[in-house]
């Protein structure tokens, strides 16, 4: 199975299924999915920011095309790499491109749509509520310098991907905080998707 956790930025997604946050300043750990064991990818766009930055892009404002077609062929090696017989977590599926795409005004890759024709990740999609104590109106060192968003922005963003999904034919299901912190929130989210999944 290959079931995505996706949602707005700063929802506490990375949290959940690596058990630390590159937020958190304490680096504390929590219990994730990866340490139950199951195949986890992680948050495509750290990982594409960062290939270009070893590829000497500093940041994907100065190319957006070659970020979206990078992008693009990541999440298909990652959805080609899942491991047979068991649930693989994605940190994003290849859908959040589009909601970027449209906030900065890029068109997507032919490949975009050849994917999203052909293959499909399993239901159901779990989209995370955002967290309204963690400040994103700061990019991190590893995000793209425009990864700047006001509550609102967020909200709105959080919708946006809801209708995505739902617009894809995904059955979704919101992730509900138990508080407004992040990291207490962490093991009730682990425990909400093992029972909405079965294991």
């Amino acid at each position: 199975m290959r079931i995505i956790i996706d949602g707005t930025v700063g929802c506490g997604k990375t949290s959940v299924i690596l058990g630390e946050s590159q937020r958190d300043s304490e680096h504390k750990r929590f219990l994730g999915l990866a340490d139950l064991g199951y195949p986890v990818f992680t948050d495509l766009v750290i990982n594409v920011i960062k290939h270009m930055r070893n590829s000497g892009i500093n940041d994907p404002s100065q190319n957006w095309d070659i970020f979206f077609k990078i992008a693009v062929q990541h999440c298909i090696n990652n959805y080609n790499n899942a491991n047979v017989g068991t649930i693989n977590f994605y940190d994003r599926g290849i859908y959040y491109l589009e909601i970027m795409a449209k906030r900065y005004g890029c068109m997507m890759p032919l490949e975009y749509d050849d994917f999203c024709s052909r293959f499909h990740y399993d239901n159901p999609v779990f989209i995370f509520e955002p967290i309204k104590s963690l400040d994103m109106t700061h990019p991190h060192s590893t995000d793209n310098k425009q990864k700047v968003y006001t509550w609102e922005d967020r909200v709105r963003q959080h919708h946006e991907i809801v209708k995505l999904y739902e617009k894809k034919g995904y059955e979704t299901v919101i992730v509900p905080l138990k508080s407004d912190d992040p990291y207490r929130s962490n093991d009730y989210r682990v425990r909400f998707i093992k029972e909405q999944l079965g294991i």
